[in-house]
């Protein structure tokens, strides 16, 4: 099952992983066909059935709507459920990551297969940085059976954190033993319901280990390894010293046993060394014949950590330039953007990241080139942003550009790039042009979004219905009453705040009455209760602030008066407590 909307997958060219997890590992699907299905008014996002994956409304788009957001994410974690989740299934929900995480890693692989690794990467890293966010406020046992409702397992640990798992376990097994243990699995359970101790068993014969180790500190325990890395170079003794500190509290977190590839870089060329870190401070030494050029810990970049690694500047240069991944080039260029000064080799640097033939670091640049707009480098860099806003393939970055030449590298005469990018081809583009040009064209702006209108297209009605709730007026109320109430499943939620700063505008009582009407009406049909609270809170909003409108215009005061009728019989007839303790606390 997938309940989570991540970031958008692009079209690139096909890039293959080796022969041998294409065919070798291969385990055959096991239904007679595969189906998808997608259905009015789901709310799950996507769920795989056996033989069959029921998608929202939000998987049926048209061309111009897939270069926003294609849905892949959904297509493959479902399908990957076909053989894990469907031909073996977890015992109980406490095994629930044998479901999700797998589900969850079939994402990386398709990204890998079809894209090459640094997609991949890109959206792993996302991945690891949603769990890090939830590992703030929770902290639990991948395998739990302990909760207090079903519904808590589906959390980030069993997706986002049980991918990352299963991605180190891969990097410290290796392609061929991680996928035939796999198969293995699968062939060895298939049609059964199973714990998290078959899956180790697989890959306990596969690879001839005992990874007890592993299983108990990753799925049977909770938290991640805080790590504090540092380096040390005698000239004398011509030893590199690495130094690699546990700091996670270790009354509540394992201390961990972590294989590490460590890469020493002289002359260009990376020598690897792998290391077994299973204290809380370790010193590893290496013999070279001259001070290396730069020492990469993790070289793979596998570890699920969060991590202090205090390279110099010269050397998170020379991690950009001659690391092997997009996380080596990530990692880099955040800690170049940090403090940046604007004359420096990090500020080159950046600047150079900009032309990065991998998306992911030019949007990294992107996201880190404002402070350098005083720079002067300001119209060097503004003419690149000119060339990605009209060249660049990755909507991402190309909207990234545009709110930068908006903002930070403005110009005089911007208004016809401005106006240009309101034919891009991407929806996310074009109607952050119109909105930036509806700023200072209102008229002539709410006419071109007049004209753009097409309710069967979910992501330019949301736009508009946004961008009308900001310079809108009583005009455009039959467009956005239609918005909501084509609304559904979680972009509902949405839909009433947008719609309720829509009405703020309006100034024609019965168009506001109407829409106040419109909004009690969602409390009144929707099964979720965090729906419906969206709709209470807009109209307790609403009511407050027509008593404040109606000190100077008096005609204000009866909608005041229909708001909070309104939530009285709600509060009557409501059966959830969170929506009738707001109200009693509002009002």
């Amino acid at each position: 099952m997938s309940n989570h909307l991540r970031a958008t997958r692009r079209h690139h060219p096909h890039v293959g992983r080796d022969e041998y997890t294409l065919q070798k590992a291969r385990h055959p699907y096991a239904w007679e066909k595969y189906a998808q299905v997608i259905a009015h008014d789901f709310v799950s996002g996507s769920m795989e059935n056996t033989g069959a994956t029921l998608h929202g409304e939000f998987m049926e788009q048209h061309e111009r709507e897939l270069l926003d957001d294609n849905q892949e994410e959904f297509i493959s974690h479902e399908l990957f459920h076909q053989w894990f989740g469907d031909l073996v299934t977890c015992e109980s929900w406490s095994n629930l990551p044998l479901n999700e995480s797998f589900a969850s890693y079939g994402e990386y692989l398709w990204n890998e297969h079809k894209y090459g690794r640094d997609e991949a990467d890109y959206y792993l890293q996302n991945d690891l940085a949603t769990y890090l966010r939830e590992s703030k406020s929770k902290q639990v046992n991948m395998v739990r059976f302990f909760y207090e409702n079903r519904d808590d397992m589906f959390d980030r640990h069993s997706y986002e954190k049980g991918e990352c798992i299963l991605h180190m376990l891969r990097k410290y097994l290796g392609d061929e033993a991680f996928f035939s243990s796999l198969k293995l699995y699968l062939e060895n359970n298939k049609f059964k319901a199973v714990e998290i101790h078959q899956v180790r068993l697989a890959f306990e014969e596969v690879s001839g280990e005992d990874l007890n180790w592993f299983f108990n500190q990753w799925f049977l325990n909770s938290g991640h390894p805080e790590l504090d890395i540092t380096y040390q170079w005698n000239e004398e003794l011509k030893v590199e010293t690495v130094t690699i500190k546990q700091l996670q509290n270790l009354s509540k977190t394992p201390l961990y046993k972590l294989p590490i590839d460590i890469d020493i870089y002289n002359n260009g060329v990376a020598e690897r060394h792998r290391v077994i870190v299973d204290k809380e401070n370790q010193s590893f030494a290496f013999s070279c014949l001259a001070k290396p050029d730069l020492v990469n810990t993790d070289g793979e970049k596998m570890l699920l950590c969060t991590k202090k690694d205090h390279h110099t500047e010269e050397e998170w240069i020379s991690l950009y330039k001659r690391g092997k991944s997009f996380i080596d080039r990530k990692e880099a260029l955040q800690f170049l953007s940090k403090d940046m000064k604007t004359e420096s080799e990090g500020a080159t640097l950046v600047i150079s990241a900009l032309e990065d033939p991998f998306w992911g670091i030019r949007l990294l640049a992107t996201n880190n080139i404002k402070p350098l707009s005083e720079s002067k480098d300001k119209e060097k860099i503004r003419q690149k942003l000119i060339f990605i806003l009209n060249n660049d393939k990755e909507v991402v970055v190309r909207n990234n550009a545009l709110k930068l030449l908006i903002k930070d590298y403005a110009s005089e005469g911007d208004s016809s790039l401005i106006r240009n990018a309101i034919n891009d081809k991407s929806y996310t583009v074009s109607l952050q042009a119109l909105k930036e040009f509806t700023k200072n064209n209102k008229e002539e702006g709410l006419q071109l979004a007049k004209s753009m209108e097409d309710f069967n297209v979910k992501l330019l009605r949301e736009k508009l219905a946004s961008l009308y709730s900001e310079f809108g007026n009583d005009q455009q109320s039959v467009f956005m009453k239609e918005c909501i109430q084509r609304a559904n499943g979680f972009s509902r939620y949405t839909a009433v705040s947008t719609y309720a700063k829509f009405l703020k505008r309006c100034n024609d009582l019965q168009v506001i009455k109407s829409g106040l009407s419109n909004i009690n009406d969602q409390v009144l049909k929707d099964d979720s209760w965090f729906i419906r609270m969206a709709a209470v809170q807009a109209l307790n909003e609403l009511g407050n602030y027509y008593k404040e409108k109606s000190i100077t215009n008096p005609s204000f005061a009866s909608l005041k008066e229909v708001t909070d009728q309104y939530l009285n019989n709600i509060k009557l007839n409501d059966k959830d407590e969170h929506i009738r303790n707001y109200i009693n606390k509002s009002q």
